[in-house]
């Protein structure tokens, strides 16, 4: 809940529980946060919550396990939602039916007891065991939570078929909210923009040689690593913004005529870019590092995918899209926006559909 009040809901687990908030299917939602530290926990009381929908009821607690916290990181998080066991199986019984229990953690392994009682489904936020931002410590403890999902879970997803394949789990791949969507205006400033978070998996290579074919370029996004951001700035004609809040989505799209998506393949764990979806429903062709849903091939015409071999492709594909571009672009989100696959609602419907049969 911290981050969706800093940068709203933008990410896949905060638009599965809006989606789910706003299906007359569900009754209630019990959302259990992880317990924050004593600096986190007194900083969301003070600044309250984000506005959410009223199905959607939040389980805080208060976490003093700070020595364990900074010694541990984010393997902590293992023993911080103990902290919410009592609630959790309060939860549980005054459930009717047999309740879901959705799962996002990576690293917490609720208790098996209580996970029988339940329809347990495990969704893969992305491939954790690999993810370049993770220790061996916490790569350990996520590979033990894997196998309490495999023996335990009546349903996993993720967002690749590399995802899901350990599991034999489905494929739910990222989309967008449909009330979350403005309207483009103004002038492109930018030849090519790029919003998302700041890694070290960003391809910086290809960014600079984007840059050196003229192309002007809006970087846009919270850092994580500063170093990045350091060499992003020393680059000519690339703009770095910062960081942004959902709401500034349209504005910031509005000012690039191609999005891009410019990942070192290999620090990148399996993943489905919510901002590819982004950029086709405001109208913006895409630039990628590689090929990540099969919802691509609904876009050709809107999509290249980065050789470096052949860099002369970029500057060739926006050069073209240049040509009658408000046209173009206003025809591709119409289709965009038309395709139902882009968008969470009928995604989570029919998975929930299937649940309750």
């Amino acid at each position: 809940m911290g981050f969706a009040r800093e940068f709203g809901f933008t990410v896949r687990d905060l638009m599965i529980l809006q989606i789910l908030a706003q299906l007359p299917e569900i009754e209630r939602i019990d959302w259990f946060e992880r317990p924050g530290l004593p600096h986190e926990y007194f900083r969301d009381k003070i600044m309250g919550i984000p506005a959410t929908n009223a199905k959607i009821h939040i389980h805080e607690n208060l976490d003093l396990g700070l020595i364990g916290a900074l010694r541990h990181r984010r393997a902590w998080t293992d023993q911080s939602m103990k902290r919410l066991e009592t609630s959790l199986k309060i939860w549980c019984d005054e459930s009717q039916d047999r309740p879901i229990l959705l799962d996002f953690n990576p690293f917490y392994c609720p208790p098996a007891d209580l996970v029988k009682r339940c329809y347990y489904w495990y969704d893969l936020i992305d491939t954790f065991t690999k993810h370049n931002r993770f220790s061996d410590t916490e790569k350990a403890a996520v590979a033990r939570k894997y196998e309490f999902v495999k023996e335990h879970a009546n349903l996993v997803t993720g967002v690749t078929h590399a995802a899901v394949k350990p599991f034999n789990g489905e494929v739910l791949a990222n989309r967008l909210l449909r009330d979350t969507l403005g309207e483009t205006s103004g002038s492109q400033e930018y030849d090519l923009g790029f919003l998302g978070f700041i890694t070290n998996k960003f391809d910086m290579d290809a960014v600079r040689t984007f840059a050196a074919q003229g192309l002007k370029i809006l970087i846009c996004g919270h850092a994580y690593d500063p170093k990045v951001v350091k060499a992003l700035q020393e680059i000519e004609n690339l703009t770095y913004y910062g960081a942004f809040k959902s709401e500034d989505v349209p504005r910031l799209i509005s000012k690039f005529r191609v999005g891009m998506v410019p990942y070192r393949m290999q620090l990148s764990h399996d993943e489905s870019p919510i901002k590819f979806f982004q950029y086709i429903a405001y109208g913006r062709p895409a630039i990628l590092s590689a090929h990540f849903n099969t919802i691509e091939n609904q876009f050709p015409e809107a999509v290249h995918y980065y050789d470096a071999s052949q860099p002369e492709g970029v500057s060739a594909f926006v050069k073209n899209w240049k040509n009658d571009f408000e046209n173009r672009s206003v025809q591709l989100s119409e289709k965009a926006r038309a395709n139902s696959e882009l968008f969470w609602d009928k995604a989570i419907s029919d998975l929930i559909g299937r649940i309750e049969k």
